[in-house]
């Protein structure tokens, strides 16, 4: 195809494509060939405001309003972060996670994202991007057990809630999973901190007492003490985790 003709078929398929939404050099589906032609063509359409780079590789369609341009939804910047190509490096966590969860009213412009290498802080359009190790596997599978578990472990320092509140919420949450995923996520919890163990354990021995928590509990040195400050009502095995 000629340099003229494959620009106006990039131009063509852009024009089609939803406000907001993100995409990258795969999307047009393009010989290796045509590589050159095609970041030629994004540049230019870049610099006339036709679309807009937000990271490298990866362009948004804006919408114009009287109010200026409409930025790509959250979910689309997540995207890019959490995935290299089609290959999962990463997931949301923190914040921003916690309240798509029930456990928080406050939504911080900042995205920390879960992943297994360490990385650059970055910033694409509003949203500050941070990046927290994690030692687990990551995959699409047990993606919202980890941030299941990410909550339990931060559960002291949720903003705009009380710890009692937050534990009501992902107890529920943890029953209404299935028991393959309740078996996984015990598996998974082996990764985190002491306290997080503890934690999980004893939720499961209260609340999911079908499953053993024999190994969670074998993993904790007995000497140490876990202060988190849920209520006894909530959670009366607290002294067999060593939890006040």
């Amino acid at each position: 195809m000629k340099t003229e003709s494959l620009s106006k078929a990039i131009t063509h398929k852009i024009e089609n494509l939803p406000e907001g939404e993100v995409f990258d050099y795969k999307y047009f589906n393009l010989p290796s060939a045509n590589e050159i032609a095609l970041a030629q063509t994004l540049s230019r359409l870049n610099k006339k405001g036709v679309i807009e780079r937000i990271t490298k590789g990866k362009f948004y369609k804006p919408r114009n309003t009287l109010f200026g341009k409409i930025k790509p939804l959250e979910d689309e910047v997540i995207k890019t972060v959490t995935y290299r190509g089609d290959k999962l490096i990463g997931y949301l966590t923190g914040v921003t996670q916690y309240n798509k969860m029930g456990l928080t009213m406050q939504v911080p412009n900042v995205l920390v994202i879960g992943t297994n290498h360490v990385l650059p802080a970055k910033k694409i359009n509003n949203y500050k991007i941070k990046y927290s190790k994690r030692n687990v596997q990551i995959t699409e599978e047990n993606i919202s057990l980890l941030q299941l578990l990410d909550a339990i472990k931060d559960i002291k320092i949720i903003p705009d809630t009380k710890i009692d509140s937050s534990f009501k919420r992902l107890t529920d949450m943890i029953q209404n999973l299935t028991f393959i995923q309740q078996k996984k996520i015990l598996q998974l919890a082996m990764q985190y901190n002491a306290a997080t163990r503890a934690l999980t354990g004893a939720i499961f021995e209260k609340y999911v007492p079908e499953l053993q928590v024999r190994e969670l509990k074998q993993s904790l040195n007995p000497l140490t003490r876990y202060m988190i400050g849920i209520s006894k009502e909530l959670l009366p095995n607290q002294p067999n985790w060593n939890i006040e």
